[in-house]
This record gives C-alpha cells, structure tokens and sequence, in this order.
C-alpha cells in the first residue's frame, strides 16, 4: 500500500467515524485499534531488524487488529499487544536459527 493510499484510506475511515456518534463498544475498539496502529507504525518503520525487514506486515497488521478489537480492557490490550508482538518476534527469530543450522537437538 503506498503512502498515498494509506492517507486516502485514513482520511476516509476518519470521515467514516466522524460522521456518527459511536457506542461505548466502537469507541473502545477505535481507542484499541488506535494503540495497535501507534505501536505498528513504531515497530515497521522504525524497529532497526531483518526480521522486521522481511516481515509480511500487511499479514500481521490484519490478524493484529481482528486480535485487539476483540479485547474489552486495557489489561486484554495490553496482553494482546504483547503476544502478538512476541510471538511474531519470536517465530521470526527460531526461523532464522533453523536456517541457519543453529539450533540445539
């Protein structure tokens, strides 16, 4: 997706949720979303990895939000945000070790 496409896509859905007034349950997923969009953002364009590098990050970022609109609390958030960082971190990082022949038997 290119920058482009990304602020189109943005200035729609801020259209989009602008426009009606949200239930208690649609501002939490919004809040929820928003924190998983903050920590993404950080995480892709910043994060110095090739693990990151050679991340299919629109895969992630898909299963990601299904993952954190689900959560009700900011302790499931938080949790949420965690376990799909540090598993994807972790997977990533046992890939690169059995590549490379590196693993204990």
């Amino acid at each position: 997706m290119t920058l482009r496409s990304q602020c189109m896509f943005a200035s729609v859905l801020i259209t989009t949720l602008a426009a009606a007034p949200l239930s208690a349950q649609q501002a939490t997923e919004v809040d929820n979303v928003a924190a998983f969009a903050r920590l993404y953002g950080v995480t892709r364009w910043f994060y110095p990895s090739d693990a990151a590098a050679a991340m299919d990050w629109n895969r992630f970022a898909i299963h990601g939000i299904d993952r954190v609109r689900a959560a009700r609390t900011s302790a499931e958030v938080e949790t949420t945000l965690q376990a799909a960082w540090f598993s994807e971190s972790t997977r990533r990082s046992s890939e690169r070790l059995v590549r490379s022949g590196r693993t204990r038997a």
